[in-house]
């Protein structure tokens, strides 16, 4: 039986992405044409403000992980991140590429918005606010293209704290989940579809945020309906009329829709698995970062 991670309900409440992202830690305009040296790139500007000593570590981490798997999650977002003992706080670096780099994301698109996360130990739950607090800014598509209109590092910043303030203006305290008794579940969909469901839930998501959403958001938005099989879909939008979202991030082997640990087997499969799976606590779709 998966064992349940016991997070204090109060602290995701209180986070805002731009208590550790400053206007210095941002830049508007990466160099860098690949994956492994926007990673170093940002590494590099952490290192220059005095946010980590040991780069070379802080390096070797998060690359050691993208040797896993890719952390670009698709539709141009790229979350690059790792666990490292030589810093003493969660810190964050953002890059922004117009044109867009190579990265290998699941999507096999390239990407526009680069956030590099480094935590200490200490600051593991954090961490798992943090990324699940960033995850659902980045499904926007509306902040995502605020970001790319952005004309500097200064006006990105001021993107990601007023979308950071409202969102946790918003959020209500998360509660403990329950230990479940059985096991994931395997629906029958792909890859694709999964990135058909996360594409809905933006598209969803600007017509929530637009009351003057035009025919066209809502033509898009049956489109991609159309292009889901059934059944999963049905699910969707079981999910979706419980509140919160459908499809959640898997980090660190724990469902961020509902915070349990899941066992080691099923997020192997999870990692492995070309099918679509569901967290066996809240039946939420679930996706590996």
């Amino acid at each position: 039986m998966p064992q349940i991670e016991q997070v204090g309900s109060d602290l995701g409440s209180r986070m805002k992405l731009t208590e550790y992202i400053s206007k210095e830690d941002i830049v508007s305009n990466l160099k860098s044409n690949d994956k492994i040296h926007a990673i170093k790139e940002l590494a590099r500007l952490l290192q220059k403000k005095g946010k980590i000593d040991d780069m070379e570590n802080a390096l070797e981490r998060v690359l050691e992980r993208e040797s896993f798997d890719s952390t670009g999650i698709g539709l141009g977002i790229a979350i690059p991140h790792a666990r490292v003992n030589v810093i003493d706080r969660l810190v964050c670096a953002v890059g922004r590429k117009r044109e867009g780099m190579e990265y290998r994301s699941i999507d096999g698109k390239p990407v526009h918005l680069v956030f590099l996360i480094l935590y200490p130990p200490s600051d593991s739950h954090k961490y798992l606010y943090f990324i699940s607090s960033l995850s659902r800014l980045v499904l926007d598509d509306n902040l995502v293209e605020r970001l790319m209109e952005a004309t500097n590092s200064t006006s990105m910043y001021k993107v990601l704290d007023e979308a950071s303030e409202n969102l946790v203006s918003h959020v209500s305290p998360n509660s403990r989940a329950s230990a479940a008794e059985s096991e994931g579940k395997v629906m029958r969909g792909t890859n694709s579809d999964l990135m058909l469901l996360i594409r809905l839930m933006r598209l969803e998501s600007l017509r929530k945020a637009d009351n003057n959403h035009t025919e066209a958001l809502g033509q898009k938005i049956e489109q991609v309906r159309s292009c889901i099989s059934p059944r999963v879909l049905a699910h969707y939008d079981r999910l979706k009329s419980r509140g919160g979202q459908p499809v959640v991030a898997v980090e660190e082997e724990i469902c961020l829709g509902c915070n349990i640990q899941l066992s080691s087997s099923f997020a192997q499969d999870l990692r492995e698995s070309q099918k679509l799976m569901t967290c066996p606590n809240c039946t939420r779709f679930l996706y590996v970062v």
